[in-house]
Parts: C-alpha cells; sequence; structure tokens
C-alpha cells in the first residue's frame, strides 16, 4: 500500500501493517464517520466495511476495513487515490493539526 503516504500523508490518517491476511485497516482521524460515508464510496468504486460493524459497542466510525488481497497492486493504488479523493470531495480529508 505505498500510494497510501502519497494520497494520506499530513492528514492523521494510520495504516495498519498487516503480517499476513488480505485486509488492511485504515484509521482516520476521531469524527470522520467512514460509516456514512461507506455507500457513496461503494457506488463511486471503492468498497470497504466500516469499523463499526466489527466494534463491540459500535463505535468505530473512523476506521475502515480494507481488502487487498483481491486485486492487483495497481488497482489497490487506483482504489486508495480515489478513496482519498472520495474523502477530499466530502470534506473529510484535512491536514493533521
Amino acid at each position: 500500500m505505498s500510494s497510501f503516504g502519497e494520497h494520506f500523508g499530513g492528514t492523521g490518517a494510520k495504516l495498519s501493517e498487516p503480517e499476513g491476511g488480505c485486509y488492511t485497516w485504515l484509521e482516520m482521524p476521531l469524527g470522520t464517520d467512514m460509516t456514512a460515508l461507506r455507500d457513496k464510496a461503494f457506488d463511486a468504486g471503492v468498497g470497504y466495511q466500516a469499523g463499526s460493524i466489527f466494534a463491540p459497542n459500535n463505535d468505530g466510525d473512523n476506521y475502515a476495513r480494507l481488502c487487498f488481497g483481491y486485486e492487483s497492486p495497481e488497482k489497490n493504488r487506483e482504489g486508495m487515490a480515489l478513496l482519498a479523493q472520495i474523502l477530499d470531495d466530502n470534506g473529510m480529508l484535512k491536514a493533521a493539526d
């Protein structure tokens, strides 16, 4: 996911470094509602699962579980760029304080 820094650098977003499997976690700054954005992102061509569905108290709205195992590296780079653009278009991608 080398394109992560290119598109999310300086925003306070973090990407987990999985040691196996085909998923990674995107953590956006608190207040970023990845749950509310999910359907809009999916309609634009980027699918992810909102973190709130994995959290015991339905918190985790600022997380997204991304799958990188089924697409090519090129397609994953395109998806990361598109997700950043969708977040930016919706006022959710801001430089960290």
